[in-house]
């Protein structure tokens, strides 16, 4: 005796399935991103949010250290005029202004230390010119403690 059964066939391949629907090739089996691809696509996605954000958080903070340094751009009338114990730097490296509140340094430049910024700035006068502004501490070096 035979026995004759019917039975049908279920297509069991991801082929138009999940997010890799419309992926089918012509034979019918699914072109999907492989795990691995996928998951390099996402590590690579997620680095590039992360820099993005650290670049942000940088910018920020740098911007509100500039306005820091800004809000104490003064004019001369509103600065001690007696700078007798404040410190002499001397400057050891050229600097060209960027911002309108910033010195321009030449070497053996003096220049009295009116305030200092943790950022790696201060503020002061060029003893020569009389001109105050911002400077970056890296160019100088401290000559005396007082004037």
């Amino acid at each position: 005796m035979e026995i004759t059964t019917n039975s049908t066939t279920e297509n069991t391949s991801s082929c138009g399935t999940g997010i890799f629907q419309n992926t089918c090739g012509v034979d019918g089996k699914s072109l999907g991103i492989p795990n691995i691809v996928f998951g390099l696509m996402m590590t690579i996605l997620i680095v590039v949010l992360i820099t993005i954000a650290l670049l942000t958080y940088r910018y920020m903070k740098n911007k509100k250290s500039i306005s820091s340094r800004r809000e104490s751009f003064r004019p001369k009338s509103f600065v001690k005029t007696d700078m007798s114990d404040q410190p002499v730097m001397r400057v050891t490296s050229r600097y060209e202004p960027k911002m309108v509140d910033e010195l321009q340094l030449n070497p053996n430049d003096q220049i009295v230390m009116i305030e200092s910024y943790d950022d790696g700035w201060a503020f002061g006068r060029n003893i020569e010119t009389g001109v105050e502004g911002t400077f970056p501490l890296v160019c100088t070096t401290l000559e005396r403690k007082e004037v």
